[in-house]
């Protein structure tokens, strides 16, 4: 991955069944921005595969809401 001091803050959402993109890519994104102490937050949607309504549903929006107004 290249990330740098520079990365922006990441929010990571992935489903635990996402048969396109592993979720290992995403724990492995994760760790890298956390040994920089960099801002990232990683929600896993267990049961989930590669997006659909899961991704969509209150709980999310208002993870992306609260994760967007509090780096604006």
């Amino acid at each position: 991955y290249h990330v740098d001091e520079n990365a922006p803050p990441l929010l990571l959402i992935h489903g635990d069944q996402d048969v396109q993109m592993p979720i290992n890519q995403a724990h492995e994104l994760h760790g890298v921005y956390k040994s920089k102490d960099l801002p990232v937050k990683f929600k896993v949607i267990y049961g989930s595969g590669h997006g659909g309504k899961a991704f969509y549903d209150e709980e999310r929006m208002a993870l992306v809401d609260h994760f967007l107004r509090s780096r604006m």
